[in-house]
Order: C-alpha cells, then structure tokens, then sequence
C-alpha cells in the first residue's frame, strides 16, 4: 500500500468529524468529536511511514465504527417511535362503539395485527 498523504489524513479527520456531529446524544457526539481531535492530535508528530498507514487504518475502522453505530441508533429511534404509533392507533380502536363486546376485542386484536403488519413493510 501506498502511503497516505496529508490529503488523505486530513480527509479522514473531517469525516469522522463530520460523522461524529450526526449523533442526536449530546454525550456521544461531544465523545467522539474529542475522541478524533486528541488522537490526530497525539500523532502528529508522527513520522514513520509505516505507523502513519497504521493509524490510518485504524481511523478507518473507527470510521465504520461511527457509521454502524449512527444507523443502529438511528434504526433502534425509529423503533422506539413505533410502539407510540400502535398505541395511539390501537387507542384508537378501542373507541369502537361495540367497546363493551367480545366483537370489539377482536376488532381490535385485528386492527392491530393489520397495522403492525402495515408498519413492517
């Protein structure tokens, strides 16, 4: 492998920047954003070729890292949205006149499977 540029090194460090900023969480975007400014920081006097291609693979996977970490995060919100969704749609339901019968359990029991199963596609 060649070795990295500065171009390159400076171009990792505004991603990861960049990605950091994309946390919602105050805690883990400030982490993350401290995180990279003090390891680019603490090598910077770094010269030997070889540990400066190693730190730039390293910043890479912590890049990836990031990325996975802001999609789960991203996908666990919008599955704590759904159930309030369901909830306010099955309460809802529940409002159904026949509210006192059997029928309205069960007409509630299947709006809700047919919404959650709505909601999953």
């Amino acid at each position: 492998m060649s070795n990295p540029t500065a171009f390159e090194v400076r171009s990792l460090y505004r991603s990861l920047v960049r990605q950091s900023k994309q946390f919602a969480a105050y805690n883990f975007r400030e982490y993350a954003k401290r995180r990279t400014r003090d390891a680019f920081r603490e090598h910077s006097t770094e010269s030997d070729a070889r540990r400066i291609q190693e730190l730039m693979q390293k910043g890479l996977k912590e890049l990836q890292i990031l990325k996975v970490g802001q999609n789960e995060a991203g996908e666990r919100r919008q599955a704590n949205r759904q159930p309030t969704v369901v909830r306010w749609r099955l309460g809802r339901a529940l409002l159904h006149p026949l509210e006192s019968s059997g029928e309205a359990r069960t007409s509630c029991e299947d709006t809700l499977t047919t919404i959650i199963r709505r909601d999953k596609q």
